[in-house]
This record gives C-alpha cells, sequence and structure tokens, in this order.
C-alpha cells in the first residue's frame, strides 16, 4: 500500500489543478472527520487513513520543491 500512496501523492503533487490550500483544506476535512469519528469510538475507515496519507505526501512533496 505505500507505494500506491507514493505513487498518487507524486501524481497529484504535479497537478497544478489543486492548489496547495486544496491539499491543506482535504487535509484539514480528513483530520476533522477521523477525530469525530474516533470521538464516537466508531472504527475508522481505513480509506480515511490512507487518503490523510496520501495528502501528507502530496504536501511534502510540494514543500520540497
Amino acid at each position: 500500500m505505500t507505494t500506491d500512496v507514493q505513487a498518487l501523492a507524486q501524481t497529484l503533487a504535479r497537478d497544478r489543478r489543486f492548489s496547495d490550500y486544496d491539499f491543506w483544506r482535504a487535509k484539514n476535512n480528513l483530520e476533522n472527520a477521523i477525530h469525530a469519528i474516533a470521538g464516537r469510538n466508531e472504527p475508522i475507515p481505513i480509506d480515511y487513513l490512507r487518503w490523510r496519507a496520501v495528502v501528507r505526501e502530496v504536501r511534502h512533496l510540494r514543500q520540497e520543491g
């Protein structure tokens, strides 16, 4: 799964149709959703965790330049 996350993150990081703000907003929305689900003691969907990893990697790649 790590290679899938990295490959998708690299593709998204190169796509200039998405701004840095779009990824920042996506990260915050995912973090808020995960926090709300965890607060209800419900299982966190693996897709949420996967997308959070992708968005974090995209932001890291874009900061590196």
